[in-house]
């Protein structure tokens, strides 16, 4: 958000979304080895998080995954899709909707189709821009981020200090 609000030059309205894995909420339970995209997205907006601050930001994701456990139905249906894909939508008129999801503790690296499990797992392919994909590395001790920006957010996320302060850049899917 910070890097989009310095490409734009003030805050726009902004809705943040975040990805939260149905595999665990259906009942009865899905099978362990139940293979395919079981996610659902919940939403944020800018009053909810008028300032950067990470605290503030994460104590309004939190509220969100709370409220949508409590109003999660495992039967989300047609209704409750073309529902949400017209709120992004009337949303991206106006404003940025960042997305933001995490693959973290997904068992990807345990996967075996019978030549051995995968020394390096990656998505190659992320659609828009403002969304940020987080994983585990390989090793289970770190995070991997793949992200994809607009040109002007993308510089100044690279020259953040306080981020460079924390992470180690590799352009290994620059090209895809």
């Amino acid at each position: 958000m910070e890097a989009s609000d310095s490409a734009s030059g003030s805050r726009r309205p902004s809705l943040l979304l975040q990805t939260v894995d149905l595999r665990k909420r259906f009942v009865p339970l899905l099978p362990e080895n139940y293979a395919g995209n079981l996610i659902w997205m919940y939403g944020a907006t800018s009053p909810e998080f008028n300032e950067t601050k990470l605290q503030n930001l994460v104590v309004t994701l939190r509220k969100g995954l709370e409220d949508f456990k409590e109003s999660c139905d495992t039967r989300i249906g047609l209704a409750e899709v073309r529902n949400f894909v017209d709120v992004v939508r009337n949303h991206k008129k106006n404003g940025d909707v960042d997305t933001i999801s995490s693959r973290c503790r997904f068992p990807f690296y345990e996967v075996n189709f019978g030549w051995g499990k995968p020394s390096w797992v990656c998505f190659l392919s992320i659609s828009g821009k403002n969304v940020i994909i987080m994983m585990d590395t390989v090793d289970g001790d770190g995070i991997e981020v793949a992200l994809s920006l607009g040109e002007e957010e993308m510089s100044f996320f690279e020259r953040n200090q306080e981020l460079l302060s924390f992470a180690s850049f590799k352009n290994l899917l620059s090209a895809i």
